[in-house]
């Protein structure tokens, strides 16, 4: 194997990293060495001293060239623990130069038994599995917790499948290519479980629940209306963008919805909006909001597709930034306030109203709903620690506990 620049990244993730695990005591998971030269996603896992299994997932992608690159998650349930070869070294204090070397050194291993396949075939089985579920009912509880109505999730309902534990599934497409024609297809669909999966195969906790199971690829999740759209909709979650909906009071059967799915593809996302264009399901007279997440990446994502929309379209995007961490957050708070406009001024104009009607009540069953409403508001928008402190002043009977 050619040495390669270890400063360039994309470099670095051409590399095979199965392989590199390979040679560093990991080995394959419930697959033949002939399955592995099949798939597109090899689990591994090494055991250490004390008997503690680490499993890790490698995923082989294609990039535009058609050419291999490798990513992996760790199956353990650690989420930052993901990323190309240089995570992998980062995440582990080792250097990602030394696990390089030590698999083009390897004399151990016999890599000439595999061949590492770079045409990547793709189960369709997918596909049937999904078309074969039945068309979600409207009062989901997914869609209760959320607080999105029937009214908001009508338009879309034939797109908006439920398998036989009652967990939503969203369609994701990509632009792919049969016979040199390009068309948007669906390419896989994500499980939003009701009941949060707490323990790993192996029975041990993990260190957060896993509430989403993707089946297929990840690609955009799409929503389309029957009718004319006018409006298009960009969120990270398909949620979100249902919830931007209904929170600004948009005719959902004129508003197509669009959502990253999480983890950005900008080229992925640019390709198909261009094909959009292109068969003038989009058009420039649209009128396109962005909501991305209120973080640092979700911002720095805001910034890349708004200036997309204003070279293609020469317009500005609507641009919406959450009061919380994300739209649906906005909405349910915005339902628990029971406000026409959420903003700083109005949420502290709420949280005065109710430290006044608490005092002012006597009644038990009155303050109780006050108390419990604070209480959800609190985990979806974190209170002030000078207003907790300002309503656990407030004398209570002894049984009820502080904010």
């Amino acid at each position: 194997m050619p040495n390669k620049d270890f400063n360039k990244v994309q470099e670095l993730s051409k590399i095979p990293l199965h392989l590199v695990l390979l040679t560093q005591g990991y080995s394959l998971l419930n697959m033949s060495l002939r399955e592995m030269q099949r798939s597109k996603w090899i689990p591994l896992v090494k055991e250490d001293i004390l008997k503690n299994k680490e499993k890790i997932m490698v995923n082989i992608k294609l990039d535009e060239n058609k050419t291999p690159y490798y990513l992996y998650y760790n199956m353990n349930g650690d989420q930052s623990d993901r990323g190309n070869i240089i995570n992998f070294a980062k995440n582990r204090k080792i250097s990602a130069k030394k696990l390089v070397e030590c698999f083009q050194n390897n004399k151990d291993f016999d890599f000439s038994k595999i061949k590492i396949n770079t045409t990547i075939t793709q189960s369709k089985d997918f596909s049937k599995e999904f078309k074969m579920l039945e068309e979600s009912s409207l009062d989901n509880p997914l869609f209760e917790n959320r607080m999105i109505y029937a009214k908001t999730i009508t338009p879309y309902k034939q797109y908006i499948k439920e398998d036989k534990f009652k967990n939503v599934c969203f369609p994701h497409y990509s632009l792919q290519s049969l016979n040199e024609v390009k068309m948007i297809a669906l390419c896989g669909f994500t499980r939003r479980l009701n009941i949060p999966i707490l323990k790993d195969t192996e029975g041990n906790i993990r260190k957060k629940p896993l509430k989403n199971i993707q089946t297929g690829e990840k690609g955009i999740e799409i929503l389309k209306p029957s009718g004319e759209i006018k409006n298009l909709v960009i969120t990270e979650s398909i949620i979100d963008s249902l919830s931007f909906v209904q929170l600004k009071g948009l005719n959902s059967e004129e508003t197509l919805l669009f959502s990253t799915a999480g983890r950005f593809g900008e080229q992925k996302l640019k390709d198909m909006l261009d094909f959009m264009f292109e068969k003038n399901i989009l058009n420039a007279n649209l009128k396109i909001n962005l909501a991305m997440d209120n973080d640092p990446d979700g911002k720095a994502m805001s910034s890349i597709i708004e200036k997309y929309f204003l070279e293609k379209t020469k317009k500005f995007p609507r641009v919406y930034t959450p009061f919380c961490k994300d739209v649906n957050d906005d909405l349910k708070l915005k339902n628990l306030m029971q406000v026409d406009i959420l903003s700083k001024e109005s949420f502290n104009e709420f949280l005065d109203r109710q430290i006044l009607n608490y005092k002012s009540s006597g009644k038990t069953y009155t303050r109780n709903i006050i108390l419990e409403k604070l209480r959800k508001i609190d985990k979806i928008k974190e209170l002030p620690e000078s207003f907790k402190n300002a309503f656990n002043q407030i004398p209570k009977h002894q049984a009820i506990k502080t904010l």
